[in-house]
């Protein structure tokens, strides 16, 4: 044998004999987590210098491939299974995480090569590995120095990392559906519903795993019944994943995943939102989800824009969205007499008036008015109202003893209500503007 390939091959098969003795490491006796992390450093350096020696001298091979991915699916097994038996992580992570491997090398990778398919790592593939380790080295060094805050960095990031290794099965899997003349649109919707659903389920574990929040059966199953309707919508749909003036995707393009990430967001907004209200949780994590959902409003539509591939189907589920979004988070400033109550109750009415304007329009198979610069603005004002003052409310170091708000939040406030009043003006010569235009045809 080459080498070359003899050497790269070793360092592989490497892994499999460091898994048992990582596991080993950290539910031994001693519960040695400096030398997990040792192990678990030299893992990672094998995995690297296998593949560069590979490249290097063009010894790479089918079963290098295969072997590579399969022992580090062994290694990271066994870390995430002994961070589980030291209480680090609960057991159902690394339980996820080894029955996505075993479909992967017992069912998936067989398939790929049956039909003569690269069974290689995928560029998310690989992502998937990096997320892993970070998690793995992360947990691990601070078992040794912090164990107390352990679980803290250990269960997000493990969390991520298994929704990752998850979602990466679309990319293996879609050749086999090409192959055997499956629609890829369709496939391509099952798997973002899917992903997006574990996705949703993995933060409200966390959440309940960290403490922040309660009732999480409740809301898994709200997002159960979330993903279900979504993907039947979606699939009913399909004619409208189409770029305006072009043609049909083949797949979820990247700005409709990150809107239908914000709209499968709103229950787990909800629910960290409800938690801090209640003072039984923190108010950061809310704060944190409901910034990274709003920065996917800002994201999606310049995505959309650069890549060329503004979609039918996109405009109507990003706005929806938006206002299904704000509603909520009105709603619940109400309920839970967050900030001013007049500024969201006009919200409120201006969304409510809205949906009740667009489906009397709708019904009445009149043209739906566009959407405009000032009413974009009018929701992303409400966002950002919304997101501050729940950092005001919720985040008692922004409370002035008296409980008024402070001068620049009334000045937020009040520019607010001018843009709330004159993107409802504007939103009603725009609908009594459809009635002086023709009726759709019903066929249509």
């Amino acid at each position: 044998m080459n080498p070359a390939r003899a050497t790269a091959n070793a360092l592989t098969l490497s892994r499999a004999l460091l898994a048992p003795m990582i596991l080993f490491a950290l539910v031994g006796p001693a519960g040695g987590g400096a030398a997990a992390l040792v192990l678990t450093g030299i893992a990672v350096a094998t995995d690297y210098l296998d593949g560069a020696i590979a490249r290097r001298f063009g010894v790479e091979s089918r079963f290098g491939k295969v072997a590579d991915a399969f022992t580090d699916a062994l290694v990271f097994v066994a870390i995430f299974a002994g961070l589980a038996a030291r209480d680090v992580l609960p057991l159902w992570l690394p339980a996820l995480i080894a029955a996505r491997e075993a479909v992967m090398h017992a069912v998936i990778r067989p398939a790929l090569v049956r039909l003569g398919v690269d069974a290689g790592a995928r560029p998310v593939g690989k992502l998937k590995t990096v997320l892993q380790a970070v998690a793995a080295i992360a947990a691990l060094v601070l078992l040794l120095a912090a164990p107390d805050h352990a679980r803290v960095v250990a269960l997000p990031l493990a969390g991520a990392a298994a929704v990752v290794s998850i979602a990466s099965l679309y990319w293996y899997v879609e050749p086999i559906a090409a192959r055997r003349g499956w629609d890829r649109l369709t496939v391509s919707i099952a798997a973002t519903c899917v992903s997006l659903w574990l996705l949703q389920l993995t933060i409200v574990a966390v959440a309940a795993g960290l403490g922040l929040a309660s009732g999480a059966a409740g809301y898994a199953l709200l997002h159960t019944s979330v993903a279900g309707g979504l993907a039947v919508l979606l699939l009913s749909r399909r004619r409208d994943f189409a770029i305006v003036g072009g043609p049909r995707l083949s797949r979820v393009n990247p700005s409709n995943v990150l809107t239908l990430a914000r709209l499968t967001s709103i229950p787990s907004v909800v629910l960290l939102i409800t938690a801090a209200a209640d003072r039984t949780a923190p108010v950061w994590p809310a704060l944190a989800l409901l910034s990274v959902v709003l920065l996917t409003d800002l994201a999606d539509g310049a995505l959309a824009r650069r890549r060329g591939q503004v979609t039918r189907i996109g405009s109507y589920l990003d706005s929806s969205t938006d206002y299904l979004l704000l509603g909520a988070g009105a709603i619940l400033s109400l309920a839970y007499r967050i900030g001013t109550p007049w500024i969201f109750a006009v919200l409120v009415g201006r969304l409510a008036l809205q949906a009740a304007a667009v489906l009397w329009i709708a019904a009445a198979g009149r043209p739906l008015p566009s959407a405009t610069r000032l009413g974009k603005a009018s929701i992303a004002a409400g966002m950002v109202l919304l997101a501050v003052e729940l950092a005001a409310a919720l985040g008692t170091r922004f409370l002035p003893a008296s409980g008024t708000a402070p001068l620049p939040l009334t000045l937020l406030e009040l520019g607010l209500a001018g843009v709330l009043a004159a993107s409802a003006v504007e939103k009603l010569a725009l609908l009594a503007g459809t009635f002086r235009r023709p009726a759709r045809s019903r066929d249509a």
